[in-house]
């Protein structure tokens, strides 16, 4: 018995994501957090957290004079550049809430999908319930998969030059 629990995993984020990511602190870094306003803030941050992965981008933590609507606005304009049909400039922080709520899955979905356009594999880290830290794999499956790959019969295969036939049987 290896001593694991074989109960389903269920992917949660660490509680404080600001030490546990280590976000830069930026030009104004937001201070005096009361309770309630600082769930909001890491609310969005972690609804966010896969797709920053992804991208490997690296976000300020929230600046002086930013509420939880305009955080998210910053936070979709960062990811723009991964995306393929947003990449022209929005002023993302001069949208009311509810076409950023409209824009958001399909941006945070087109930028998910850039690791598999480049033909790349990304880590992504979460924690399961307990704290135990896992990875998790998005992208093209290609860019290790072909690896392993056989040659295929019939083909030619050159040893020291000259070429070999390999036959099926």
């Amino acid at each position: 018995m290896s001593g694991y629990s074989h109960l389903p995993v269920v992917a949660t984020e660490a509680t404080d994501i600001w030490t546990t990511r280590k976000d830069p602190c930026g030009p104004a870094p937001k201070g005096g957090w009361t309770a309630g306003e600082r769930a909001g803030y890491e609310k969005v941050r972690k609804s966010f957290d896969r797709v920053l992965q992804a991208t490997r981008e690296t976000v300020y933590v929230p600046q002086e004079g930013e509420d939880v609507q305009l955080y998210e606005a910053r936070l979709l304009n960062d990811l723009r550049p991964h995306t393929e049909n947003y990449q022209g400039f929005i002023n993302l922080p001069g949208y009311s809430p509810a076409s950023i709520a409209k824009l958001a899955p399909e941006i945070v979905h087109e930028a998910m999908l850039e690791p598999k356009r480049e033909g790349r594999l990304v880590e992504i880290k979460l924690r399961d319930p307990y704290g135990r830290p896992f990875s998790e794999f998005e992208g093209s499956k290609a860019s290790w998969m072909n690896h392993f790959k056989a040659v295929p019969a019939g083909e030619g295969v050159f040893i020291d030059g000259v070429r070999q036939t390999i036959l099926a049987r």
